[in-house]
């Protein structure tokens, strides 16, 4: 992940944080965020309609594998938690991880020594991949390979399994504590399966750049190529999808 993006998501889950945290569920204005809350008091025949809300940063839990968890945040209320992925502004990376596990992984999926050598060879050098038997393998396997963006590969290791993703708006340059209020609270938020869904059955509204390849709804690319070469996985308008799923589902 880009520093400059890092810092953006830091500020922004510490501000959603400082929003929710310690508030009466009644003290919240009607809003998608309180939608969201209400949802599950109801879901989970809460006897306490009107609990205190808790809010916190995830700690990924003390494991041997390096890696960004999934989970960003932590809604809890009367027991209840609720694992939230909050995404803001545009450009977000989903999924990162080192050559040798992802080669293995698409080695399970029968893929060709050539093409191996060829996904090696991209990450580590400015070369087309678009349109070309790199692309066409991604979006044969894209259920497979998106299934492993959103669950990550820490599953054997009871990492926490995203609940809901959550979009806002970039607070970038908004330093205005109401106006930021009023961005949080209007986010759109979907659950996980949903999100899956849309993600595999989507397809990016623009055709990214020669050196990147669309996987159903998200970007596949070389990421710090002259450092590190991780591959990455973009979500390129996490808040539009995610008012078009909450549309979509709002309908039904």
């Amino acid at each position: 992940m880009a520093k400059k993006e890092s810092i953006l998501g830091n500020f922004a889950e510490q501000k959603f944080i400082n929003f929710l945290n310690g508030k009466k569920f009644n003290d919240i204005d009607d809003s998608r965020i309180k939608t969201l809350i209400k949802r599950a008091i109801y879901k989970n025949n809460l006897k306490n309609t009107n609990p205190t809300i808790k809010c916190f940063k995830y700690k990924k839990k003390n494991l041997k594998t390096k890696g960004n968890p999934k989970v960003d945040i932590i809604i809890s209320f009367e027991e209840k938690i609720l694992n939230i992925s909050l995404k803001s502004g545009s450009g977000n990376s989903l999924h990162e991880e080192p050559q040798e596990t992802f080669l293995l992984f698409l080695k399970e999926l029968k893929a060709k020594d050539e093409i191996l050598e060829k996904i090696s060879y991209h990450l580590h050098y400015h070369v087309k991949i678009r349109n070309t038997e790199i692309d066409n393998f991604f979006n044969l396997n894209k259920i497979k390979i998106i299934n492993r963006v959103i669950n990550g590969r820490f599953n054997i290791y009871n990492e926490n399994s995203v609940d809901f993703y959550y979009a806002i708006q970039s607070l970038k340059n908004t330093m205005d504590n109401q106006k930021i209020s009023e961005i949080i609270k209007n986010g759109y938020f979907a659950s996980k399966k949903d999100v899956l869904n849309f993600m595999i059955n989507n397809n990016p509204d623009k055709k990214g750049r020669e050196t990147t390849c669309d996987v159903g709804l998200l970007t596949y690319q070389s990421y710090n190529r002259n450092k590190g070469a991780k591959p990455q996985f973009k979500w390129a308008q996490p808040y539009l999808d995610l008012k078009k799923i909450w549309n979509l589902n709002e309908k039904q």
